[in-house]
């Protein structure tokens, strides 16, 4: 068999970039199943090579990031075929709304699609499912895995509610986050939990809730606590958590995601990214740099990677409503002049989230200002209520956030209604409910 020349190692301080509808799955694995499965993804993601057909990694890996002290082939055997073979439900809680029905395409499906053990070089080759690389290469909602810790949570159940409420932090650009309902049936399909499990209440609260959160708290960077609960007469119906990153740790968010004005040292490891495609594209590396350079030092301070990113899904996208001579060239001035507007975009949530107030005006409107803009980057704060009355919530509450409130005259006017409101400088969950409290009077 012909290997790569080298297979590198895969790199601990580097999250996994995964997809959300691949942490939202329904599937009958077991705790070793699903970090086997993250770490394939894993090698798959650092090698960014997503035209390739075949992935590798080693052994040693293998061990480093299941916490085994050594790799043993008979113990992972069974989990390969699993992974193969399973018939895995994706994107469960429709989250990725982009891509819904592409998902729902998809039907039930394995994450590899073949597997071959190469014992003398002690190395697993393997591939992924196509309809799947397709949707995971860019993905367009996503958190960041940290896989250190995954060795340190025992549990399937552990593992699937780390990874879960990780997700909604990630995707919240905050250090802290009030995260949506989850209703006990959301949590038993995320769990791949059998009818016949936990029927009882008490049981399902300790394994499925209790103990996992006990374990995320004590092995991970976060700390979860339950905060709000739903009751049908005295049984527990949904949940709501607070997540947050542990004092002293850096968000991942921040340093991965963010989209205020980062330093270009930031982004150089997203850079290798948005070249590899540049690459295929122009189906030359001097001409990748090129762009990247150009970009770069005519757009300073953004996430150069999410900006070439997003301009080449503009030019696909005309590719196919444009008669377009030539795809490269097209491709090259979307992104040089960034049809996409990404530049003008992310400018418009910094210069709101630093002039919307005057500096000599009172702390609490610029603290309205910064609720302002992200309300406008994140409708996921919606998200969190009970789905009854998101819809009037929506309606009611976004709209007037949206016109009035960026308006410096009319939040002087709201704030002086409703000074004692806001006074306090409440979280942003307390926030949106005394909005709604407000406009339900």
């Amino acid at each position: 068999m012909n290997l790569p020349i080298s297979i590198h190692a895969l790199n601990p301080d580097l999250p996994l970039k995964k997809h959300t509808a691949t942490i939202h799955i329904e599937a009958p694995f077991s705790a070793v199943d699903h970090k086997c499965l993250n770490i394939l993804y894993k090698a798959a993601y650092e090698a960014a090579e997503w035209s390739s057909e075949f992935y590798y990694v080693k052994y040693s890996d293998v061990a480093k990031f299941l916490g085994w002290k050594r790799f043993v082939m008979k113990d992972i055997a069974e989990t390969l075929e699993k992974l193969r073979i399973s018939k895995i439900k994706w994107n469960i809680l429709s989250q990725d709304n982009k891509n819904d029905e592409k998902w729902d395409g998809i039907g039930v499906t394995g994450f590899i699609s073949s597997y071959f053990v190469v014992e003398e070089h002690n190395v697993i080759r393997f591939s992924i499912s196509p309809e799947i690389k397709r949707l995971i290469q860019n993905p367009n909602i996503f958190s960041y895995i940290d896989l250190g810790f995954q060795k340190k949570l025992k549990s399937k159940y552990d593992l699937i509610l780390y990874e879960v409420l990780m997700d909604e932090l990630t995707r919240s650009y905050l250090k802290s986050n009030i995260s949506r309902w989850y209703s006990i049936n959301d949590l038993r399909r995320l769990y791949g939990l059998p009818e016949t499990s936990y029927l009882e209440p008490r049981d399902f609260n300790k394994f499925c809730i209790r103990e996992p959160l006990k374990s995320i708290n004590e092995n991970t960077n976060i700390s979860v606590e339950i905060c709000n609960t739903e009751r049908v007469k005295r049984t527990i119906v949904a949940l709501q958590f607070k997540v947050s990153f542990k004092d002293g740790d850096l968000s991942i968010a921040e340093v991965q995601t963010s989209l205020a004005f980062d330093t270009d040292d930031n982004m150089m490891d997203k850079q290798y990214i948005a070249k590899d495609e540049l690459t295929q594209i122009c189906n030359s590396e001097k001409i990748a740099d090129q762009i990247i350079d150009y970009v770069r030092e005519k757009f300073p301070g953004i996430d150069h990677d999410e900006m070439i990113k997003e301009n080449i899904e503009y030019a696909k996208k005309n590719k196919e409503l444009k008669k377009i001579k030539s795809f490269v060239g097209y491709t090259r001035s979307a992104i040089e002049n960034d049809y996409a507007q990404y530049f003008k975009r992310v400018k418009d949530i910094h210069d709101s989230n630093t002039n919307s107030c005057p500096q000599d005006e009172n702390d609490k409107y610029a603290k309205v200002f910064e609720y302002e803009i992200r309300l406008n980057r994140a409708e996921k704060y919606f998200s969190f209520l009970p789905s009854l009355i998101q819809e009037q919530y929506r309606n009611k509450v976004l709209p007037f956030v949206s016109s009035e409130i960026r308006e410096t005259t009319s939040a002087r006017n709201f704030l002086s209604e409703h000074e004692s409101t806001f006074q306090d400088e409440p979280d942003e969950a307390t926030f949106l409910k005394r909005i709604s409290d407000i406009f339900n009077q």
